[in-house]
């Protein structure tokens, strides 16, 4: 996925130029792309007027000075956007936001996964679009599409969907599990952690005794729980 970036350009269009302003405001407020920033994108198209991707292709930027510039190596430019994921953005459009637009109460409409998809990053929705609104509605009502779920997972997923169900469910046990691990191997580095403190502790508030052999053993203690308690933690190496 693209950084996301805007650059500063004058428009001899004061139409063009707002919208580019307002799409400017909604990249810099953000650090990764969504829909939000999608309807910003579009806004900006619209100004062109289009919203398709094989019509949009064709047009061209004028700036102050009449330079003219490809609307393609524009947003490469100036938006750091790749022809592929300017592909994507307008067939997200056409597939999703369209039909919500349109038909908001529609069967075949996409309005019941917008509350989900406002929680994914583009670059997660990107990996949607092969699916059928069948496809996806089962998965939905399933719950098995999350905005948790990786790039990864997802892509993983929409792949087993043309094997059949039986290979879709699989691909979701494993997701599952994964998800699972990950929250085990979570709640035992916070076990260790917490045992770890608890040594520390321990070691200030067990009766001293100030020999020297035994002093200098207590304080190697505390400083190899400590070690350990920061590498853990802030991911830091001291030396023992």
């Amino acid at each position: 996925m693209n950084d996301l970036y805007c650059k500063d350009f004058y428009f001899s269009n004061k139409e063009k130029q707002t919208a580019y302003d307002n799409l400017k405001q909604s990249i810099l407020k953000r650090s990764r792309l969504d829909l939000e920033f999608l309807q910003s994108f579009i806004e900006f198209s619209k100004t062109f007027g289009t919203t398709q991707y094989e019509c949009i292709k064709y047009s061209h930027v004028i700036d102050k000075d009449n330079k003219t510039i490809n609307y393609i190596t524009f947003c490469a430019e100036y938006l750091g956007l790749s022809e592929t994921t300017i592909k994507r953005l307008y067939l997200t459009y056409e597939r999703f936001i369209i039909e919500c637009d349109v038909a908001p109460n529609e069967q075949n409409s996409f309005s019941w996964a917008l509350p989900l998809f406002n929680d994914m990053t583009l670059s997660k929705i990107f990996e949607l679009l092969p699916c059928s609104l069948e496809q996806l509605r089962t998965a939905y009502d399933k719950d098995i599409l999350s905005a948790n779920m990786t790039v990864k997972q997802l892509r993983e997923y929409v792949k087993s969907l043309k094997n059949g169900f039986g290979q879709a469910q699989k691909v979701l046990e494993q997701i599952e599990e994964e998800q699972e691990q990950d929250k085990q191997e979570d709640t035992s580095n916070k076990l260790d952690t917490y045992k770890k403190i608890q040594l520390i502790i321990q070691i200030f508030e067990s009766p001293i005794d100030l020999t020297k052999d035994n002093l200098i053993k207590r304080i190697l203690m505390y400083l190899h729980s400590i070690s350990d308690c920061l590498v853990d933690e802030f991911n830091l190496s001291i030396d023992k």
